[in-house]
Protein backbone atom coordinates (compact mmCIF):
# COMPACT_ATOMS: atom_id res chain seq x y z
CA UNK A 1 0.00 0.00 0.00
CA UNK A 2 1.25 3.11 -0.39
CA UNK A 3 2.46 6.01 1.86
CA UNK A 4 1.12 9.31 2.90
CA UNK A 5 1.96 12.32 4.59
CA UNK A 6 1.31 13.46 7.48
CA UNK A 7 3.00 16.71 9.30
CA UNK A 8 3.95 16.46 12.95
CA UNK A 9 4.34 19.47 15.21
CA UNK A 10 8.05 21.00 13.65
CA UNK A 11 6.49 20.84 10.59
CA UNK A 12 8.76 17.49 9.46
CA UNK A 13 6.83 14.93 7.83
CA UNK A 14 6.85 11.53 8.94
CA UNK A 15 5.21 8.36 6.59
CA UNK A 16 2.01 6.36 7.44
CA UNK A 17 0.80 3.51 6.12
CA UNK A 18 -2.96 4.38 5.15
CA UNK A 19 -5.75 2.65 7.50
CA UNK A 20 -6.38 -0.72 5.67
CA UNK A 21 -10.30 -0.21 4.77
CA UNK A 22 -11.11 1.36 1.97
CA UNK A 23 -14.37 2.96 0.50
CA UNK A 24 -15.86 1.84 -2.80
CA UNK A 25 -16.33 4.94 -4.88
CA UNK A 26 -20.06 4.57 -6.63
CA UNK A 27 -20.17 5.53 -10.19
CA UNK A 28 -22.90 8.32 -11.13
CA UNK A 29 -26.27 6.62 -12.15
CA UNK A 30 -27.04 9.50 -14.74
CA UNK A 31 -25.91 12.90 -15.98
CA UNK A 32 -27.51 14.80 -12.94
CA UNK A 33 -26.19 12.30 -10.66
CA UNK A 34 -23.10 12.37 -8.72
CA UNK A 35 -20.56 9.41 -7.73
CA UNK A 36 -20.09 8.64 -3.94
CA UNK A 37 -19.21 5.92 -1.43
CA UNK A 38 -20.91 2.86 -0.38
CA UNK A 39 -20.11 0.50 2.43
CA UNK A 40 -18.31 -2.56 0.87
CA UNK A 41 -21.73 -4.95 0.64
CA UNK A 42 -19.75 -8.35 1.57
CA UNK A 43 -18.13 -10.81 0.36
CA UNK A 44 -20.22 -12.63 -2.25
CA UNK A 45 -21.34 -10.00 -5.48
CA UNK A 46 -25.00 -10.20 -6.13
CA UNK A 47 -27.95 -8.25 -6.88
CA UNK A 48 -30.44 -8.63 -4.04
CA UNK A 49 -29.31 -6.13 -1.64
CA UNK A 50 -30.32 -2.26 -1.39
CA UNK A 51 -28.57 0.34 0.67
CA UNK A 52 -30.24 1.14 3.73
CA UNK A 53 -30.39 5.30 4.93
CA UNK A 54 -28.17 3.90 7.59
CA UNK A 55 -25.67 3.01 5.61
CA UNK A 56 -26.11 -1.34 6.33
CA UNK A 57 -27.17 -3.68 3.33
CA UNK A 58 -30.16 -5.22 3.45
CA UNK A 59 -32.14 -7.79 1.30
CA UNK A 60 -35.97 -6.82 0.36
CA UNK A 61 -38.42 -8.61 1.99
CA UNK A 62 -39.73 -11.88 0.62
CA UNK A 63 -43.60 -12.47 -0.96
CA UNK A 64 -45.51 -10.89 -3.30
CA UNK A 65 -48.34 -8.34 -3.02
CA UNK A 66 -51.50 -9.65 -2.01
CA UNK A 67 -54.29 -7.14 -4.42
CA UNK A 68 -58.12 -8.19 -3.85
CA UNK A 69 -60.88 -6.98 -5.37
CA UNK A 70 -64.50 -6.25 -3.58
CA UNK A 71 -67.64 -4.46 -4.90
CA UNK A 72 -69.46 -2.16 -3.36
CA UNK A 73 -72.78 -0.88 -3.91
CA UNK A 74 -74.08 2.88 -3.06
CA UNK A 75 -77.66 1.58 -3.93
CA UNK A 76 -79.64 3.53 -6.69
CA UNK A 77 -80.64 6.72 -4.91
CA UNK A 78 -78.47 9.80 -5.90
CA UNK A 79 -77.99 11.33 -2.25
CA UNK A 80 -75.27 9.74 -0.61
CA UNK A 81 -71.72 11.62 -0.51
CA UNK A 82 -70.46 8.86 1.90
CA UNK A 83 -70.65 5.58 2.94
CA UNK A 84 -69.00 2.71 5.54
CA UNK A 85 -69.00 -0.77 4.10
CA UNK A 86 -67.32 -3.78 5.73
CA UNK A 87 -65.26 -5.99 4.03
CA UNK A 88 -64.61 -9.65 5.16
CA UNK A 89 -60.79 -10.95 4.63
CA UNK A 90 -59.44 -14.14 6.69
CA UNK A 91 -56.04 -12.16 5.79
CA UNK A 92 -56.79 -8.83 7.37
CA UNK A 93 -55.90 -8.06 11.53
CA UNK A 94 -55.96 -5.42 13.43
CA UNK A 95 -52.82 -4.60 13.10
CA UNK A 96 -53.14 -4.99 8.71
CA UNK A 97 -52.23 -1.79 7.01
CA UNK A 98 -54.34 -1.33 4.03
CA UNK A 99 -54.33 0.53 1.04
CA UNK A 100 -57.47 0.89 -1.37
CA UNK A 101 -58.37 2.63 -4.74
CA UNK A 102 -61.57 2.22 -7.00
CA UNK A 103 -60.48 -0.25 -10.52
CA UNK A 104 -61.43 1.75 -13.57
CA UNK A 105 -64.08 -1.76 -14.51
CA UNK A 106 -67.11 -2.12 -15.00
CA UNK A 107 -69.18 -3.17 -11.96
CA UNK A 108 -71.79 -5.96 -12.32
CA UNK A 109 -74.76 -2.90 -12.91
CA UNK A 110 -73.63 -2.63 -16.46
CA UNK A 111 -72.25 0.81 -16.10
CA UNK A 112 -69.59 1.68 -18.55
CA UNK A 113 -66.14 2.28 -17.70
CA UNK A 114 -66.51 6.03 -18.88
CA UNK A 115 -68.84 6.71 -16.19
CA UNK A 116 -66.55 5.06 -13.44
CA UNK A 117 -63.52 7.46 -14.78
CA UNK A 118 -65.56 10.26 -13.76
CA UNK A 119 -65.88 9.40 -10.00
CA UNK A 120 -63.02 10.28 -7.32
CA UNK A 121 -63.41 9.04 -3.81
CA UNK A 122 -61.35 9.57 -1.03
CA UNK A 123 -60.65 6.12 0.90
CA UNK A 124 -60.28 5.05 4.51
CA UNK A 125 -59.81 1.89 5.74
CA UNK A 126 -60.22 0.37 9.63
CA UNK A 127 -58.47 -2.96 10.20
CA UNK A 128 -60.05 -5.24 12.60
CA UNK A 129 -59.67 -8.93 12.87
CA UNK A 130 -60.78 -10.68 10.05
CA UNK A 131 -62.36 -7.64 8.23
CA UNK A 132 -61.85 -3.77 8.06
CA UNK A 133 -64.41 -1.04 7.85
CA UNK A 134 -63.98 0.97 4.54
CA UNK A 135 -65.25 4.60 4.10
CA UNK A 136 -65.88 5.87 0.66
CA UNK A 137 -66.66 9.58 0.17
CA UNK A 138 -67.10 10.73 -3.07
CA UNK A 139 -65.35 14.06 -3.77
CA UNK A 140 -67.56 15.94 -6.51
CA UNK A 141 -70.98 14.89 -4.37
CA UNK A 142 -73.66 12.85 -4.32
CA UNK A 143 -72.84 9.41 -5.28
CA UNK A 144 -74.92 6.22 -6.75
CA UNK A 145 -74.21 2.60 -8.07
CA UNK A 146 -71.80 -0.01 -7.68
CA UNK A 147 -67.99 0.47 -7.62
CA UNK A 148 -64.93 -2.34 -8.08
CA UNK A 149 -62.52 -1.66 -5.23
CA UNK A 150 -58.54 -3.04 -5.59
CA UNK A 151 -57.10 -3.21 -1.71
CA UNK A 152 -53.94 -4.15 -0.58
CA UNK A 153 -53.63 -5.97 2.46
CA UNK A 154 -49.97 -5.62 4.22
Amino acid sequence: MANYVTQQAANFPTYQTPPTATVAIMVASGPDHASGSAPDPGAVAGTTKYLREDATWAAPATGSANIKETEVDFGNVVSRTEQTFTITDADVSAGSQLLAQILHKAPSDARSVDEIQCEQFDILCAPAAGTFDMTMRGRSGSVMGKFIVAYLVG
